[in-house]
C-alpha cells in the first residue's frame, strides 16, 4: 500500500499542510457568527434551551411540545455548546456541526498517515473541507455533517484493519467505531444504517476470507445499536413515546406519486455529480491509463467503491430523496478521488490533459467573474444605484470579490511546496479556497446584514418582561421564535394560558383579546397580535 512519492515524509511536508489547513479552520470558523437561524436550526435552538430549562434531557421539547423527528444529540450538544458560551444562539447551535467537519478532515489525513500514505489523506481532506457543499452546510447547525463524521470514522477505521491486515482484535479502534456509530445513530437514527451495512459488505467481500467472523466486523454495530437503543427503552417508558414510535414509522412509510418518484431520482443523480464536486469532477474526467491506477488495481478502492455504492443504489430507491442523504459517503470518495490522483501522477509525473481543460476552464471562469466585479465596483463608485438588480453590495465588497477571485486564479501554490500534485491539481485547490474565501468573508456577512427574524425577536422581548413566559400558537414560525430569549409554550387545545400571561397570536382579533399591547408583522407577511390574556378570553377558549 505504501507508496514511495505520496508518503509525505518530507521535512517541509507536516509545516506547509498545517499552514494550509489552519487557513481553511480560519474561513470555515468565519462563516457561522453572521447568519441568522436558518433551515431546522431554530427548532434546535428552542430543544437546546427548554432541555436546559426542565432538565429533561431524555424527550426534546419545542414550545414545550415533544420534538421527536430525529434523536437527541443535536440538541445535546447545543445545550453543552451553549453551557460553555454562556447562551444557546445561533453560534451555538453551530459549533457541533464546525467541529464535526473539522474532525471528518483530520481523520481523512490520519488515515493517510497510519496507511503510510500521508498525501492521499491530506488531499482527500482538502477535497473534503472545501468542497462548496460542505463549506456551506458547515456554517449551518444540521445534522448531516454529524451523521457524516461517525460514519466516516467508522468506515475509516474498518478500511485501516482491513489493508493492514490486523489479526488481533484491536481494543482502541473498536472503541472508536462504537463511539463513532453511537453519534451515527444518535444524530440521525436509521439513516446510517445503509452506510454501515455497506462498509460491512465491503470488507467482507473485498478482503480475506472469514472476515465477517471476525470480532471487529460485527462487534462496533451491535454495541452502537445497544448504546443508541437506551434512548429509545427510556422514550418508551414515557407517555410521548408512543408519539414518537408514529413519527418514526410516519417517516420511513412515506411514500409521493410516480412523477415525483422519478422527478426526485434525476434530482439525487445530478444533485450527487453537482454537489459533490470536486471529487465527482475528477473522477468522471480522469481517465487511468493502466491497471495500476484504476479502481480494480487497488484493494482500497476496491473497498471504498462498494462502501459506496450500496448507500447509494438503496437512496436511489428511497421515496424523496435528497443528495444530502448520500453525504456521509463523501469522504470515502474524496480518499477515492485523492488516491487517483497521486496513483496517476506518480505515473506521469506531469499533469494531465483533460484535468488541464478543466482547470483551465475554471481559472478563465473565475478571472472573467473578477474582471466583472472590478468593473461593478468602478460603475458603483460613480453612480451607487448602477445595475439595481444585482446583488445590494458596497464597492468594498466587490472589490474584495475581484480580489479573491484572481487570488485563487493565479496564486502559484506548487511554488511554495513542489510535492504538491501538479499545477493543474494545485490552482484546482486553490480555486476551492477562493470559494470559501467568498462565501466567509463576503456572502455571509452580507447575508448576516439582514436580520428580520431577529430585529421581530428584539421586539417581542421588548414587551415581554424578562423571566415572563410567552405563549403562542406559531409553530412554524421557529426561525424568529428561536432568538425569543423567553420561555415559549405553544397553546392547542389541551393546554391554555390563563389570565394575565403573555400571549403571542395570528386567532383572534386584537379586540378580543384584551390587554394588546402591539400587532407584529411576521416573516410570512401574517399579522400576529402580542399581548395580556383577559379573562374573557380564557374562557372564550
Amino acid at each position: 500500500m505504501t507508496v514511495a512519492w505520496t508518503d509525505g515524509n518530507s521535512p517541509g511536508f507536516p509545516r506547509f499542510i498545517g499552514l494550509l489547513f489552519l487557513l481553511v479552520v480560519i474561513l470555515l470558523c468565519f462563516s457561522i457568527p453572521h447568519r441568522e437561524l436558518y433551515w431546522e436550526e431554530g427548532r434546535r435552538v428552542m430543544a437546546a434551551r427548554e432541555m436546559i430549562s426542565s432538565g429533561d434531557f431524555i424527550i426534546p421539547t419545542v414550545s414545550g411540545k415533544p420534538y421527536l423527528n430525529k434523536p437527541p444529540l443535536y440538541p445535546w450538544l447545543t445545550a453543552v455548546a451553549g453551557f460553555f458560551r454562556g447562551e444557546v444562539d445561533a453560534i451555538s447551535v453551530r459549533i457541533p456541526t464546525l467541529i464535526a467537519t473539522l474532525l471528518t478532515g483530520a481523520c481523512l489525513v490520519w488515515t493517510g498517515i497510519r496507511l503510510g500514505l500521508r498525501r492521499v489523506g491530506v488531499l482527500a481532506a482538502f477535497f473534503f473541507l472545501l468542497c462548496p457543499m460542505i463549506v456551506r452546510k458547515s456554517s449551518l447547525g444540521e445534522t448531516d455533517l454529524l451523521l457524516t463524521f461517525g460514519c466516516s470514522v467508522y468506515a475509516l477505521e474498518m478500511l485501516t484493519i482491513s489493508l493492514l491486515e490486523r489479526k488481533d482484535l484491536n481494543f482502541a479502534a473498536m472503541i472508536r467505531m462504537v463511539l463513532a456509530l453511537v453519534i451515527a445513530f444518535l444524530a440521525k437514527g436509521v439513516a446510517a444504517a445503509p452506510f454501515v451495512i455497506g462498509v460491512m459488505l465491503a470488507t467482507a467481500v473485498g478482503t480475506e476470507p472469514g472476515r465477517w467472523r471476525r470480532a471487529d466486523w460485527w462487534a462496533p454495530p451491535l454495541l452502537a445499536l445497544g448504546v443508541g437503543s437506551l434512548w429509545f427503552i427510556a422514550v418508551l417508558q414515557r407517555p410521548e413515546g408512543l408519539t414518537a414510535v408514529q413519527e418514526w414509522s410516519n417517516e420511513m412509510a412515506r411514500a409521493g406519486s410516480s412523477p415525483d418518484f422519478w422527478r426526485h431520482r434525476w434530482e439525487y443523480i445530478a444533485g450527487v455529480l453537482l454537489g459533490f464536486f470536486p471529487a465527482t469532477l475528477v473522477l468522471l474526467f480522469l481517465r487511468p491509463r493502466s491497471e495500476k491506477n484504476s479502481w480494480l488495481g487497488d484493494p482500497s478502492l476496491r473497498l471504498l467503491a462498494i462502501a459506496i455504492a450500496i448507500p447509494a443504489l438503496f437512496y436511489l430507491l428511497w421515496p424523496g430523496v435528497q443528495p444530502r442523504y448520500l453525504l456521509p459517503a463523501f469522504p470515502l470518495l474524496c480518499w477515492m478521488t485523492a488516491r487517483i490522483v497521486l496513483l496517476q501522477f506518480e505515473e506521469d509525473s506531469t499533469d494531465r490533459f483533460d484535468m488541464k481543460i478543466v482547470s483551465r476552464f475554471l481559472q478563465v471562469l473565475m478571472v472573467g467573474v473578477g474582471v466583472f466585479a472590478v468593473t461593478i465596483a468602478f460603475m458603483r463608485n460613480i453612480d451607487a444605484e448602477f445595475w439595481p438588480s444585482l446583488p445590494d453590495l458596497g464597492v468594498d465588497h466587490w472589490i474584495w470579490v475581484a480580489a479573491i477571485l484572481f487570488v485563487g486564479a493565479f496564486f502559484p501554490i506548487h511554488w511554495f511546496y513542489k510535492g504538491f500534485p501538479g499545477r493543474s491539481w494545485s490552482r484546482l485547490l486553490m480555486l476551492l479556497l477562493a470559494w470559501a474565501g467568498l462565501h466567509s468573508l463576503v456572502w455571509m456577512p452580507i447575508r448576516g446584514l439582514q436580520r428580520p427574524g431577529e430585529k421581530i425577536a428584539r421586539n417581542i422581548e421588548r414587551y415581554v418582561p424578562e423571566g415572563r413566559t410567552l405563549w403562542h400558537n406559531l409553530p412554524a414560525n421557529w426561525n424568529t421564535l428561536g432568538q425569543v430569549q423567553r420561555d415559549l409554550i405553544l397553546f392547542d387545545d389541551e393546554q391554555q394560558p390563563q389570565s394575565g400571561e403573555w400571549l403571542l397570536t395570528v386567532t383572534p382579533e386584537p379586540t378580543s383579546m384584551g390587554g394588546v399591547v402591539t400587532v407584529i408583522e411576521l416573516l410570512d407577511g401574517s399579522r400576529a397580535s402580542l399581548g395580556v390574556v383577559s379573562s374573557q378570553f380564557s374562557e372564550e377558549k
